[in-house]
């Protein structure tokens, strides 16, 4: 009986997850990926049968220095619920000012001009529970946004459909925390699934960083076994943050960025329509992941200044495919 039960998982498996290795993931997901980052993906992968090249799952990194990340796409969250049996669906929707300026709780993602889009709302019922899992969202606290402060392409298009998927994952991930406590979808970082790298085996992976994602990282993902684990419980040792920025300073130190450098970051952040001081030092501290931001491109090292070129270069380049 447990093989037959044991052969089925088997089967189920097979049908979700391609026949990742770690060479696979370095060719076709994401070449930027270190080591640890390609283990802890194929892991996730294998543990929830996420297929990468069906866009259930995003190995996110769009430099080699920052850390990756990983995101699911949003019916992944409903795909798992549905296999624990005391899933009892879900409801879900925005949540508008009508033209009345009265506070309506709408399902689905349905608006008309002149209303104005909230946030959003979901509640994730299970049969043991006699109350369901419900969060409400605020849209302004997910809208994502240019290095100008406007509205990025995805969220201005489709705000009622991209706000509406953050509750889902989070309402879902309230409510069964085992299955799904540690995915997360791309709308909950102010982008969306549609603008994230794209997969295909056979051709190298298309890795754009979209507008509103400059900076993108997702809560860190601890690897069982690994130093990080064994700091996340209580052992001695410094923490990932403190090892990672100590390591930054070394790597760093003394070592100023070149004027050739600083004069590529600046016309790159003109061709971006970055025109201001404030708007361009937002963009290069998002990319950098430095909170405060910087004070001036010339605070910048040599190292921090390669990485931020990468990702300017990329950046133009995704315009440029868009117009």
């Amino acid at each position: 009986m447990g093989g037959e039960v044991a052969k089925r998982q088997d089967a189920e498996v097979a049908r979700y997850i391609p026949n990742l290795t770690p060479d696979i993931v370095k060719k076709y997901i994401n070449p930027n990926a270190n080591e640890q980052e390609i283990y802890f993906f194929l892991e996730l992968c294998k543990s929830q049968q996420l297929n990468p090249f069906m866009k259930e799952a995003f190995l996110i990194k769009y430099g080699t220095s920052d850390p990756a990340s990983m995101v699911v796409a949003y019916q992944v969250f409903i795909k798992r619920a549905e296999k624990n049996p005391a899933y009892n669906g879900f409801k879900a929707g925005i949540i508008v000012l009508d033209a009345d300026k009265k506070i309506t709780y709408r399902e689905g993602a349905f608006y008309v001009e002149g209303e104005q889009i909230l946030g959003g709302w979901c509640e994730v019922y299970r049969k043991d529970r006699t109350t369901p899992s419900r969060i409400e969202v605020a849209f302004n606290e997910y809208v994502g946004r240019k290095a100008n402060g406007e509205i990025n392409k995805q969220w201005a298009g489709k705000p009622g459909t991209m706000i509406r998927k953050v509750p889902i994952a989070q309402a879902h991930r309230d409510a069964f925390p085992d299955e799904l406590g540690r995915l997360y979808v791309a709308e909950e970082f102010k982008a969306d699934e549609d603008t994230l790298p794209t997969y295909e085996i056979g051709k190298a992976p298309v890795i754009p960083v979209p507008e509103g994602m400059q900076g993108f990282r997702a809560p860190t993902q601890v690897v069982p076994g690994t130093a990080a684990a064994k700091t996340a419980n209580g052992t001695s040792g410094p923490s990932a943050a403190q090892a990672a920025e100590s390591g930054q300073r070394t790597a760093d130190s003394g070592e100023a960025a070149t004027e050739a450098q600083v004069k590529k970051i600046n016309v790159c952040l003109k061709e971006l329509g970055c025109a201001d001081d404030t708007s361009r030092h937002e963009y290069v501290s998002n990319v950098l992941l430095k909170d405060p931001y910087i004070k001036s491109i010339n605070d910048l090292t040599k190292r921090e200044a390669s990485t931020a070129i990468e990702a300017l270069v990329k950046a133009i380049a995704t315009q440029g495919a868009k117009k």
